[in-house]
């Protein structure tokens, strides 16, 4: 029975263009979000073709993705309606709003390094049936059915591409973290991103002289260095390929451009062929005979809210001091097998 004196209802759509749904459908979806070190906000919009006025609450969203799964998610009409362009059947558009939150602390999807990796945000629409059969809406149970139907079947999925992680090397000369996104399902998504420059050291081929420079990072605005790791791996001629590495743990500040040196005293082993650490001595990474290699220097920064890990990568060599060469003693195993012209000499 239709009740007539409901001010809710439910209307077929007059007429559907696009595809095969009769009472309603989810042209699109757009929004933001806005990442706070490991907290993500979204504010997302769904542009939902109907003929209907039901109760507040009456409809919500499922969201999965490849890190967390929310159920019953309330998504609510906005008092002032306006489509996008993009929108087909904009007289019959209703912008449906919601806001959520997720931790992303303890996924271990962020524990690992994501290059350009494409976050899927899946939304399936629900309805709250008790609230609907409270609003008496007027339909029949075969109505009331194909209606219900179609809302389970209406899917949207949007999708940005996402960072933790970049590798730089000396080529290139700027990098950027990501903390805020436009998310849209038809036009698709960006990042705003805050472009941050760099420079290494670009004299580090064939030198005589202690690498102590390593890396610059023009930040305009507050940062901090949460952890930092310096690694050299060399091969000094004639002796097998060496490593030497420090990682420093302990958080560093600053609001402005930040250097990066090599921060120990070095020697070259002659016993081993490996430049090691020490107290005093040379003031940097060198060695005193032909070398080549390339050192890597990993932060994980925090900046504008945003926690990125940066790897940065430049080569090197050494051409050999050749006053340290000369005064090296060389032993040298000999065999003589005629003492012929060899003079005897006593004490």
């Amino acid at each position: 029975m239709i009740n007539t004196t409901s001010t809710y209802y439910v209307k077929r759509l007059r007429e559907n263009p696009v595809n095969q749904f009769k009472w309603l459908y989810i042209d699109g979806s757009d929004g933001n979000l806005k990442i706070v070190e490991n907290k993500w906000y979204f504010d997302i919009n769904f542009y939902l073709i109907n003929n209907l006025f039901l109760p507040t609450n009456t409809f919500n969203v499922n969201l999965s993705t490849q890190f967390t799964q929310i159920s019953d998610i309330s998504i609510n009409a906005e008092a002032e309606q306006k489509a996008p362009d993009w929108v087909t059947q904009k007289d019959y558009c209703t912008k449906y709003t919601c806001a959520f939150e997720i931790d992303t602390n303890d996924s271990k999807l962020f524990q690992d390094p994501l290059t350009n990796y494409s976050i899927l945000l899946n939304f399936n629409l629900n309805i709250d049936n008790a609230i609907l059969d409270k609003a008496d809406v007027g339909l029949d149970q075969y109505e009331y059915n194909e209606f219900i139907s179609e809302i389970y079947q209406q899917k949207i999925q949007i999708k940005f591409i996402y960072s933790n992680y970049e590798e730089k090397d000396n080529k290139d000369f700027v990098f950027n973290i990501s903390n805020s996104y436009y998310l849209n399902s038809v036009l698709g998504s960006y990042s705003e991103d805050q472009i941050i420059y760099y420079s290494m050291n670009n004299e580090t081929d064939q030198i005589d002289e202690p690498i102590k420079k390593l890396l610059t990072i023009q930040f305009e605005d507050y940062y901090t260095i949460l952890s930092k790791k310096v690694h050299f791996i060399y091969q000094v001629y004639g002796h097998e390929q060496n490593e030497l590495t420090y990682e420093v743990t302990t958080p560093e500040y600053g609001d402005s451009t930040k250097e990066f040196t090599y921060d120990f005293c070095t020697y070259f082993n002659e016993s081993n062929g490996k430049v090691e650490n020490q107290n005093d001595g040379v003031n940097g990474f060198y060695c005193p005979l032909e070398t080549t290699g390339y050192y890597q220097i990993s932060i994980k920064v925090l900046y504008k809210n945003a926690i990125k890990t940066l790897k940065f990568m430049n080569n090197f060599s050494f051409k050999g001091n050749d006053d340290y060469k000369n005064k090296k003693l060389q032993i040298m195993e000999v065999f003589i097998d005629n003492i012929n012209y060899f003079k005897e000499v006593t004490f």
